[in-house]
């Protein structure tokens, strides 16, 4: 982005009447393309390749040949274009902490709704705490893969709420995270829907897999961007979704199973998944 006397150029792309920011580094390398002359800057995003046109104010889709209207627009300054917008219930974190822990009291509205998902599945769990988990970098990113889902898919991507439990590893590794959170790479490959980030509808699956304490168990409520699913039946060798067969050279962005009585979402990708909860609770 370009500095102008304390101004700020943001470079925009409208989906459905909408326009969304571009990220910064995009957005820097088509202020160097406007002031060099450079008629075009190419981008890839989730294995698509793109190209903006910088004398027609379009992008374009190289695959697809879809276009949509590009913009740059002069705000008064840089945090008008990047800034993300934390959740309204959240309260301020503390000085220079990235990630706060906000103890939820018992019998809150929020305390009663976060209960409500757990005995959906498990009646008899008792909460012995509730956190809140305040992570503005994994929120950011968060938002941000939304963004970019929106972009690519044309619409607002689906959003579920689902459990992950961590089995032996500490949930902390996963919600203390600054770049990534949930990764990936840290899955087998042996998985029931190959090398992905797994998610389950009911606790009751998710518990099988709870961090254990001494004499408490803790898992994560998660909000997780579902975006167009496909059922499949279980391949372990699965390392992305399936192509869709609309022709639109799109890959879904989930894979969604049935195992042991519970729906279960995978995705192959980080960022897509916030852990919203830390609940401690005994059976």
């Amino acid at each position: 982005m370009l500095s102008l006397n304390g101004a700020t150029a943001c470079w925009e792309c409208e989906v459905e009447g909408v326009w969304h920011s571009y990220p910064t580094e995009l957005s820097s390398k088509l202020d160097d393309a406007l002031a060099n002359d450079t008629l075009s800057v190419c981008f890839t995003d989730r294995g698509f390749e793109y190209e903006v046109s910088i004398d027609s104010m379009l992008q374009f889709n190289s695959q697809t040949g879809t276009s949509r209207n590009v913009r740059r627009r002069i705000v008064a300054s840089p945090e008008s274009c990047d800034a993300v917008p934390l959740p309204e219930h959240w309260v301020p974190n503390q000085p220079d902490q990235n990630c706060d822990l906000v103890q939820i009291t018992a019998g809150s509205e929020e305390w009663l709704r976060v209960t409500s998902f757990l005995h959906k599945t498990m009646p008899h769990a008792a909460i012995i705490q509730l956190h809140r988990i305040q992570n503005i970098s994994l929120w950011k990113f968060y938002t941000g893969q939304k963004n970019n889902m929106e972009l690519l898919l044309g619409h607002a991507p689906s959003q579920k709420v689902v459990w992950h439990g961590t089995k032996d590893i500490d949930p902390a590794k996963i919600y203390k995270d600054k770049q990534d959170g949930f990764m990936m790479q840290k899955s087998s490959q042996n998985n029931m829907w190959g090398k992905g980030i797994y998610f389950a509808k009911n606790a009751s699956y998710s518990d099988n897999y709870a961090y254990k304490c001494s004499r408490t168990k803790q898992l994560l409520l998660v909000k997780l961007l579902v975006g167009d699913s496909v059922k499949l039946q279980n391949d372990s060798s699965l390392l992305h979704p399936p192509q869709k067969p609309d022709g639109s050279e799109l890959r879904f962005d989930t894979v969604v199973g049935e195992t042991k009585g519970s729906k279960v979402y995978v995705v192959y990708e980080n960022k897509r998944a916030y852990p919203d909860y830390r609940i401690t609770y005994t059976t």
